[in-house]
Parts: C-alpha cells; structure tokens; sequence
C-alpha cells in the first residue's frame, strides 16, 4: 500500500532536525505534502533556513 504524507510545521521540523523516525518515514512515502504556510518561513534569505529547506525538500 502506497503511503502520502501530508507534513504539518512540527514534522518538518523534526526532519530538518534529523529526528530518525521522522526521516523514516517520509523516505519511505511515494509521496510527501507541504503545504505552503508550511515552508514560508523557510524561504528567508539566511542560510540556515536555506540549509534546513533544502534537506526537507530532497
């Protein structure tokens, strides 16, 4: 059964943070969401909220 997640801020979050459950799971979706007040704050112009969008998006 094909898994899609939807990721909420706090997931994201753990992601970026390298949460190993969290990494886990969204590698193992076909498919992964966010939505985009979601990434919004990540869009700014310092590099670590570049660096954290990245790793979420890859």
């Amino acid at each position: 059964m094909a898994t899609r997640l939807l990721l909420d801020t706090n997931r994201c979050v753990d992601v970026c943070r390298g949460d190993a459950t969290a990494v886990a799971n969204v590698a193992r979706a076909e498919a992964v969401f966010v939505p985009f007040v979601v990434l919004g704050p990540e869009q700014s112009d310092s590099a670590d909220a570049r660096s954290r969008l990245d790793r979420l998006l890859l």
